[in-house]
């Protein structure tokens, strides 16, 4: 407490936070209270960005999956989809988990593993505003009422890329280990079969599953909702509406890809955000257009490079 204590004093100017002591409860030490943060409703947000980008000229085309690129000379000059070749002389893997998937496909090693983060949907209560989490729960209430329901420590399915990429995640481990739970199971044994190499003319895994999603936790979501209702009673009184599961995109360091392939010239990585991509998407789109375009960059972008898992260079853990 006193740490944050002295924390606070000494960064003033960086966030409208409160910290109390008692929150009105028996059953937390202190709770911090940030009213200048907001939410996201996705259901809303997504259709705005895109809306936005059309209005600059971006054309979107959807569904529609992405094969592989072609080359000439060493230089990307085509992207192939499941509708044919369009011509590109730079191109970004932007896939979220898919992402290394897909670059592996080219012969670019680019280490991520997937993390489930599995979560639930429960019907509109009188409960807490906005957006928070405790030490075994977090919430969002949706602008309707209802409520999405997560929790603070993600699944990591045991596949084949944890043995692969093993020694690239060691050194995270001491700063991840309280936030994840290993998990043994059916995604071992698919992540077998799944296929890693594939020709232009093939079909790929990218159009055999749409959408990438991980397995509901039917037993563990009812363990995480009866926190939740420990902590705010109304809770209890929700019906479950909805379970599902996304995937992480976590690389070794919790830091983003945002970088240039140095071994494929034309071709752009923007992927990694170990599960803050809603928060900092539009700020690494900005900043891989800026090197793209050969401008000065608003921030540093050696941070992100690709080439800092390869080039010798320590693991900093920023988030």
């Amino acid at each position: 407490m006193q740490a944050m204590k002295n924390w606070y004093q000494t960064h003033p100017h960086l966030f409208h936070k409160r910290l109390y002591d008692r929150p009105g409860c028996d059953s937390y030490i202190a709770a911090q209270h940030q009213p200048s943060d907001g939410t996201g409703e996705p259901a809303w947000s997504v259709p705005l960005i895109a809306q936005a980008a059309r209005a600059e000229g971006v054309k979107i085309v959807a569904p529609v999956a992405v094969r592989g690129i072609e080359t000439q000379g060493g230089q990307v000059s085509h992207v192939v989809t499941e509708r044919g070749a369009v011509r590109a002389s730079r191109v970004v893997v932007a896939g979220g988990a898919w992402s290394r998937l897909f670059a592996g496909n080219l012969g670019v090693s680019l280490p991520q593993l997937g993390i489930a983060s599995p979560m639930q949907r429960i019907s509109a209560v009188d409960g807490l505003p906005g957006a928070g989490a405790g030490s075994d729960f977090a919430w969002r209430r949706h602008a309707d009422g209802e409520y999405s329901i997560g929790i603070q420590r993600h699944v990591a399915p045991v596949t084949l890329d944890n043995f692969k990429l093993l020694f690239d995640f060691l050194p995270s481990l001491r700063h991840t280990n309280d936030l994840l739970t290993v998990r043994f199971g059916r995604d071992f044994f698919e992540s077998l079969r799944l296929p890693t190499h594939w020709r232009n003319d093939e079909v790929t895994p990218f159009e055999q599953t749409r959408m990438l999603t991980a397995r509901p936790l039917l037993k563990e979501s009812d363990q995480w909702l009866a926190y939740a209702a420990r902590a705010v009673p109304a809770f209890a009184k929700a019906k479950v509406l909805e379970r599902w599961g996304g995937v992480i995109d976590a690389t070794p360091d919790a830091t983003p890809v945002i970088s240039d392939v140095p071994t494929l010239p034309g071709l752009f990585v923007n992927t990694g955000f170990s599960g803050g991509g809603f928060t900092l998407g539009t700020g690494a789109g900005h900043l891989l257009a800026e090197v793209i375009a050969g401008e000065k960059p608003s921030a540093d972008p050696s941070i992100y490079r690709l080439a800092r898992f390869t080039d010798g260079s320590p693991l900093v853990f920023r988030h």
